[in-house]
């Protein structure tokens, strides 16, 4: 099935490629539809693939579609990865609260019962 729908999505691609509208915004309208509506990675296969002559404004338009759509995943991974290293470093701060205060404690501690117990 997987083979299929993989064909499927190529050959609709191709197929828009070769739609003609009246207008050339038309055209433009239905490949962005066509490219924002296909799978990323199906829609990265298909740009890889030699390309005929006359389809090459179509794979401009796709290809402009497929540049934004990955910007805008590496935009999104990037952000995860700035809240999960900022979470990091809270917790490690907090961690270093901890640790220097049992030190202190301890140390205090010892301190004070050193001259409390001293004959």
């Amino acid at each position: 099935m997987k083979g299929a729908e993989e064909k499927g999505w190529q050959e609709r691609l191709l197929l828009a490629c070769n739609n003609e509208a009246d207008t050339q915004e038309e055209e433009e309208r239905y490949f962005r539809e066509v490219a924002e509506a296909a799978p990323l990675d199906e829609l990265e296969l298909f740009l890889d693939k030699p390309s005929a002559r006359y389809t090459e404004s179509a794979r401009a338009v796709m290809r402009q579609v497929y540049r934004t759509r990955m910007e805008e995943i590496r935009r999104r991974e990037a952000k995860a990865a700035a809240r999960s290293e900022w979470w990091w470093g809270l917790l490690q701060q907090a961690w270093a609260q901890v640790v220097s205060g049992m030190i202190v404690g301890v140390l205090s501690g010892l301190v004070a019962g050193w001259f409390v117990f001293s004959p």
